[in-house]
């Protein structure tokens, strides 16, 4: 092979990259873009629909020790706990959503005090005996 011959092929494969390239550009100028545009209309649309890493710490809201909760005999169902709430997320129906991000709207919002939020002593108090029962009912391995 003549080095005139490899000299096209690089060619070609350099143009090649750069249309590549360039594409994966106007695609993530395209994005960008609509992002921003929804950013104008929707609160945190990028959180809410699209990142990966939203959606793996919502998984972890159900065990978390920082909890919301609802007073029910506290509450008068004015609803303006759910109003405020940036990501639609109704505190009475379901205090610890997936969705929520802990903003903390939702309990200044609440005119009679009915929503509070903190750290579970019990389920941390909980979560230590059973960690501290399992490692002592291990048996040590003997390799024989």
């Amino acid at each position: 092979q003549s080095p005139v011959c490899f000299h096209a092929d690089a060619a070609f494969f350099s143009s090649y990259a750069m249309y590549r390239f360039s594409y994966t550009i106007r695609i993530a100028f395209c994005i960008l873009v609509v992002t921003i545009i929804l950013s104008i209309i929707i609160y945190r649309p990028f959180c809410k629909y699209i990142c990966p890493l939203g959606a793996f710490y919502s998984v972890f809201n159900k065990v978390s020790f920082f909890k919301y909760r609802v007073n029910k005999e506290k509450c008068v169902g004015c609803g303006k706990c759910a109003k405020v709430c940036r990501m639609q997320v109704d505190p009475v129906v379901n205090a610890n959503s997936l969705e929520c991000i802990r903003c903390g709207r939702c309990k200044q919002a609440c005119p009679t005090g009915a929503i509070s939020c903190g750290v579970s002593r019990e389920k941390i108090i909980y979560k230590i005996r059973i960690t501290l029962h399992l490692a002592r009912r291990k048996k040590p391995c003997l390799f024989l």
